[in-house]
């Protein structure tokens, strides 16, 4: 009893030496840290230096941190610090595709709790799946401390070799950490401040879909080069012209999934991480997300005022047919053009999912261009006339009906030496039949001095 007695004061002794001495070093790094930061100023390098500071403290191979969408199951790597790069096993990319084996991190997240494991075989019986992720990421011990200021993740080291029971230190760095993730968050949310005039209140979204993808909010505006994601692209305009319900992961499969080759096919996986993507982006002008996930799948968000250009154009098609009055109907269909500024995503326009509805407005647009034209020529606006008709071909340069209002414009402005130009022009672009009906409404148009001409 007396020996027992004596080891339990020598354990006593070495536990608070062991401590004394965490916390004297926790000071002075601590200490050398403050300095340190207070030489760098962007967001990225504090992170970078908070993470060797971590990872050289508890003497790891890996710290770093994870981003975590709990509503999506998608883990992320952000920014991360290597002690020895040029060993592969160091490397830690936590590619982790299902939540049904990291329950202790989705407790650990919820509870704001840290988490370690000493040594991963310790559950190699319970818990083999989890213990196959650890032993895939080369992982054999590690400590991990909740991230919690506006952002879901964990600050990670991978392998400590001491103080692995010891979070507070990690915990004190993952503040730190927290405060450059955000600061680079407004960072990125001032490089898209790009304010859209028509934008009233907090909760507009503003979306151009012809031609190519902009999304305008109060704090900025993304886009399509921005997202440089083609799925990611497709998913967003298909759910955004179909927002009125949710749509399953195996609808939108079925649905998109064959548009891509087959080394590169969309799967439920590869949609929660494009959702996950865009939330990323999005969130960088706007507090709420634009893409949602219910009980039944995907949907825009409708709490949202989302204004797009292709149901503008809508409205405006039909106030054009039920207006009587000439230059109301003028204006109403040169704001509708002005929307126009190209297919709808031009860049699928062939794919069949979207086929029908780059027809639709692509027809519709011709058809208030043609409009406009006959409108201006009964005005005489010939100025007007040769613009509009321009601009038509550049959209569409098979209208047969702009090449012929063009060449009455130019003749009226007298710029005959024109004239042959764009007749060539037509002639290679029209077909033979569209070509032979253009000359035919030329001459059934046409007074006798243009008829000469050509």
């Amino acid at each position: 009893m007396f020996i027992l007695e004596n080891n339990e004061i020598k354990n006593a002794f070495e536990n608070v030496s062991e401590q004394n001495q965490y916390a004297n070093e926790i000071v002075n790094v601590l200490c050398k840290l403050q300095q340190k930061l207070h030489t760098i100023s962007e967001p990225k390098a504090i992170a970078d230096e908070t993470l060797k500071t971590a990872c050289k403290f508890y003497i790891g191979d890996w710290a770093g941190i994870i981003k975590v969408d709990l509503e999506l199951k998608v883990w992320k790597p952000l920014w991360s610090y290597n002690f020895n790069i040029k060993n592969e096993n160091s490397r830690c990319q936590y590619n982790i595709t299902s939540f049904d084996t990291m329950k202790r991190w989705v407790s650990a997240l919820n509870d704001n709790t840290a988490i370690y494991i000493e040594d991963v075989e310790v559950i190699k019986e319970h818990e083999p799946d989890e213990y196959m992720v650890y032993k895939n990421l080369n992982i054999q011990s590690f400590l991990a401390v909740p991230l919690t200021l506006n952002v879901n993740g964990f600050l990670i080291v991978k392998n400590p070799k001491r103080y692995i029971n010891q979070s507070y230190f990690l915990e004190i760095l993952s503040y730190v950490a927290n405060n450059a993730i955000n600061q680079q968050n407004e960072l990125n949310s001032r490089a898209f401040s790009i304010i859209y005039p028509d934008i009233s209140h907090s909760n507009d979204v503003i979306i151009n879909l012809f031609g190519t993808i902009e999304i305008y909010t109060s704090k900025g505006v993304i886009k399509e080069t921005d997202l440089n994601a083609p799925k990611l692209c497709r998913l967003l305009v298909y759910l955004l012209l179909n927002q009125n319900r949710a749509h399953s992961p195996l609808e939108i499969i079925s649905i998109l999934g064959s548009n891509y080759n087959k080394s590169s096919n969309i799967t439920a996986d590869s949609i929660r991480a494009l959702i996950y993507r865009f939330r990323n982006k999005f969130g960088a002008i706007f507090e709420n997300d634009l893409i949602i996930t219910s009980a039944n799948g995907y949907q825009i968000n409708p709490i949202l005022r989302i204004k797009m250009d292709i149901i503008e154009f809508d409205k405006l098609s039909k106030s054009i047919q039920y207006s009587n009055n000439i230059d109301e109907k003028i204006n109403l269909i040169k704001t509708a053009l002005s929307l126009y500024k190209g297919p709808v995503y031009a860049v699928a326009r062939s794919e069949h999912w979207i086929f029908h509805t780059v027809n639709h407005y692509a027809m519709s647009y011709i058809s208030l261009t043609n409009q406009l034209l006959e409108l201006l020529a009964q005005q005489n606006d010939y100025a007007g006339l040769n613009h509009y008709a321009s601009e038509a071909l550049k959209m569409e340069s098979g209208n047969m009906t702009a090449y012929f209002w063009r060449i009455y414009s130019i003749h009226r402005t007298g710029a005959i030496e024109r004239l042959h130009m764009v007749l060539k022009q037509a002639k290679k672009e029209l077909t033979a039949d569209e070509y032979d009906s253009l000359l035919e409404k030329i001459h059934i148009n046409g007074n006798k001095n243009l008829i000469n001409l050509l």
